[in-house]
């Protein structure tokens, strides 16, 4: 009877803990990350009577858990790639807004500028049409104000949110290392191998929720204990311990932040190496998208003032003085990274506009020689042994101090354009309408030769000196001589005995200027080039300035302004669709990787329902198993009273 009874007492016991576990898995039927758990059952060793052997019921082997490693690893990536893909979409879009925006765009503001410069050029002396061009050029620059704000307001948030993600990190990654802790104990509790289901789903848990913050790799030691790494294997948990991320001022401009092992020197970034989740998100945004958008924007902002500035100083105003910039503008920055050892002054100027491309550079020292490396393609455009560079429009020079070996300086050139452009102008008279040439054939000039109203194409080192009378002295009918004629009494011979083609004319050009003479003169015929005294009726530099609308004056004077301008709204475009287009690809992926694991660990509670009716009748059944055992029992006492 004992041995009926032994088997019954551990089939009650077996259905109760069946029950426990069913009832259990129907609690947490909405507990995030709760894995379903089961009572696995085995048969006791059987029990040798002469007959054979003879069971002696059952046990519960272990609880455990429905867990698939390979579905939660796929949950766990396409997580940190959605939460990453997420961060980009909301900030890409932000900046699309407002670079695109039809109302709040600078490219209305531009074409304003270029049709107020039409108006001048119908009507050069009035005073209206200047009032507007001078209004027209300082809603642009305020533009250019706001749009470089919110740019920057946007960085500082990134920045926020960086500092945030880290924040979330530090905590899941110390909650992880105590549930760790939990887990070596419970492992290790009077010796049992079972597993510590519960502590494992929130292991996994805090895994999963790392996974948003941040892409992770988890290696799970033998006792269940998790390992985690991020970026390239650097370990945030091992075992009971947490290595703690911090942020700080980069290397660089101190603007933004770095993230590195807490108590790590300054100048240390593990931040190139995290991808994945938010932070992946906002760094990949950061030093991509939005470094790029804002030197664009700060090349747009300096491509217009070189334009306007060139053509508007080769100009002459009301007063018959030569022009003034229109705009002002910023220079470029440079920082040396906080672990140089020299203590060279590293200088950079903008000599040419039109060749600036859309890149911030890298000016690198190593083995005695100078590099510059352009960062938007990492290609290498200058070297040498110093002190000067040139490449891509910059002229770099090393003015003071020795560099040591490894020194780096991060150059970038239009990043402030935007924030300081300025109009220089104060009146309408100092808008430049006027050419500062006028042309003229004597009057006793007695051959065919004409002469063109002539250009300035550029202003000499003296920029007066453009403004020098000049004459074109013809000393036969196919050669002419220059002469300067400031001086009536002395005139000075700039060029002799020049040769003329009749056939083909000539272009003549001296101190900045160019005419063309075509047409056939005789020897003695003069033609003058002088200062334009009547200049308040010409509006021939003031249509050279409404043409930069469609003249090539940036990268590399492939681009005009508006061309520029799109060709920048497209590439944000075509980020901001591919982002989309990743969003929708990855949330699919996501949705049937969560699908899948819920199907291998999820509760289901139909199959629960029947599991509590099944083991409710295992149990009752078991309880009469011990209740004919005990019958037998006292039925065997009653004859042994008797």
């Amino acid at each position: 009877m004992a041995d009926l009874l032994n088997t019954g007492l551990s089939s009650l016991r077996a259905a109760q803990l069946a029950l426990s576990t069913a009832g259990h898995n129907i609690a947490n039927v909405n507990t995030e990350g709760y894995s379903r758990q089961r009572a696995t059952l085995e048969t006791r060793l059987p029990q040798y009577v002469g007959e054979g052997f003879i069971g002696t019921g059952v046990n519960v082997a272990t609880i455990s858990r429905s867990f698939d490693k390979f579905l939660t690893q796929q949950v766990r990536s396409h997580t940190a790639t959605q939460s990453q893909l997420d961060v980009q979409q909301g900030l890409t879009e932000q900046v699309d807004s407002l670079l695109s925006d039809g109302q709040a765009s600078l490219a209305p503001l531009l074409q304003g500028v270029y049709d107020a410069m039409q108006a001048v050029a119908e009507a050069p002396a009035a005073t209206a049409p200047r009032q507007t061009l001078l209004a027209q050029a300082q809603s642009l620059t305020d533009r250019f104000h706001e749009i470089d704000s919110q740019l920057g307001t946007l960085r500082t948030n990134v920045n926020q949110g960086i500092r945030d993600a880290v924040d979330q990190i530090n905590d899941y990654a110390g909650a992880l290392a105590k549930v760790n802790k939990e887990i070596g104990i419970a492992s290790g509790t009077g010796g049992s191998s079972a597993p510590p289901n519960d502590l494992f789903d929130e292991r996994d848990r805090l895994l999963q929720k790392l996974s948003e913050q941040v892409g992770v790799q988890a290696v799970i030691a033998g006792n269940g204990t998790a390992n985690v790494y991020v970026g390239s294997g650097q370990a945030l948990v091992t075992g009971f311990d947490v290595q703690k991320l911090e942020v700080g001022p980069d290397a660089y401009t101190g603007e933004d932040l770095a993230v590195r092992y807490a108590g790590q020197r300054q100048g240390t970034d593990l931040a190139p190496y995290l991808t994945g989740g938010k932070i992946g998100g906002y760094i990949a945004f950061r030093d991509g998208m939005l470094s790029r958008v804002q030197g664009d924007v700060g090349l747009f902002a300096a491509g217009i003032a070189d334009a306007v500035n060139s053509q508007q100083t080769r100009g002459l105003d009301l007063q018959g003085r030569l022009g003034e910039a229109m705009f002002t503008t910023s220079a470029a920055r440079v920082f040396a990274h906080d672990s140089n050892d020299g203590d060279a002054q590293v200088s950079v100027t903008i000599a040419r506009v039109p060749d600036l491309q859309r890149s911030d550079y890298e000016l690198r020292y190593a083995n005695g020689n100078y590099s510059l490396l352009r960062l938007s393609d990492s290609q290498v455009i200058a070297t040498g042994s110093g002190p000067g560079l040139t490449g891509d429009g910059l002229d770099i020079d090393i003015p003071s101090g020795t560099p040591a070996n490894g020194d780096r300086y991060l150059i970038q050139p239009t990043r402030l354009a935007a924030s300081q452009i300025e109009v220089a102008l104060i009146g309408t008279d100092q808008i430049a309408a006027a050419a500062p040439i006028a042309t003229a054939a004597a009057r006793a000039n007695i051959g065919t030769g004409s002469i063109s109203a002539g250009t300035v194409n550029t202003l000499p080192t003296t920029a007066s000196d453009v403004l020098k009378p000049v004459e074109i002295r013809f000393t036969s009918e196919t050669t002419y001589d220059l002469v300067d004629v400031s001086d009536p009494n002395n005139p000075v011979t700039l060029q002799s005995a020049s040769a003329y083609s009749a056939s083909a004319g000539a272009t003549i050009g001296v101190n900045g200027w160019e005419v063309r003479v075509s047409g056939q003169p005789q020897n003695g015929d003069v033609f003058a080039v002088g200062p334009n005294t009547a200049g308040s009726g010409d509006n021939r530099n003031m249509l050279a300035l409404a043409g930069l609308a469609t003249k090539r004056v940036l990268i590399g004077s492939t681009a005009d302004l508006k061309g520029f301008y799109a060709g920048v709204i497209g590439d944000i475009g075509t980020q901001s669709q591919r982002i989309s287009t990743a969003v929708t690809a990855q949330t699919a992926l996501l949705n049937q990787a969560k699908q899948a694991r819920e199907s291998a660990s999820g509760v289901n509670l139909d199959e629960e329902a029947a599991d509590l009716m099944r083991f409710q009748q295992a149990y009752a059944a078991s309880a009469q198993v011990m209740k004919t055992a005990d019958e037998l029992f006292q039925a065997l006492l009653g004859i042994a009273r008797g």
